[in-house]
């Protein structure tokens, strides 16, 4: 399907031209795109890992009708060098207030490495990772065991404590 130019506005025809403009400089200086690119990503990184967090937020308040009680949960970490552990007491607090037992390991659950090549690299990181899945096994087989012969802890009504008056 062709054009007819004579439709075309000047504000259209600038827009397609900044466009075309903009698409030939990132094909020449890929590189410098791409540094572009990540140096926005780092000022933007915070931002994201807030909406992860508004995310999980979000699924476990929404879902609090839904019983938890004696799900195992695990969270684990992964990044390039420091910060795990903020994030790994964050993901915990969502278990702890849902009556779920949390699945721990020899350490915190976490791996480094800034890629997946890297992160196969830490031995003591996958040794907690695979540590982690026979406690999380173990746990899970108790816990359906301890169900069957004993049954779930009473719950309570849930109580709320509001000093606001």
């Amino acid at each position: 399907m062709l054009v007819d130019p004579s439709k075309i506005s000047v504000k259209k025809i600038r827009e397609l031209i900044v466009f075309t403009a903009f698409l030939v400089a990132a094909l020449w200086k890929f590189d410098v795109v791409l540094g572009v690119l990540k140096t926005i990503w780092d000022i933007i990184f915070p931002f994201v890992l807030g909406g992860a967090i508004a995310f999980l937020d979000r699924l476990f308040f929404s879902t609090a009708n839904v019983d938890k009680t004696m799900k195992v949960g695990a969270a684990v970490t992964t990044c390039r060098r420091g910060g795990n552990t903020a994030s790994y007491d964050v993901l915990n607090k969502y278990f702890s207030i849902s009556s779920m037992p949390i699945a721990t390991s020899q350490y915190w659950n976490m791996v480094y490495g800034g890629q997946a090549e890297e992160v196969l690299q830490d031995k003591e990181g996958l040794q907690t990772m695979r540590t982690l899945g026979r406690n999380i096994a173990f746990m899970a087989k108790s816990i359906a065991l301890g169900k069957e012969q004993f049954g779930l802890p009473e719950k309570e009504q849930i109580t709320f404590t509001n000093f606001h008056h």
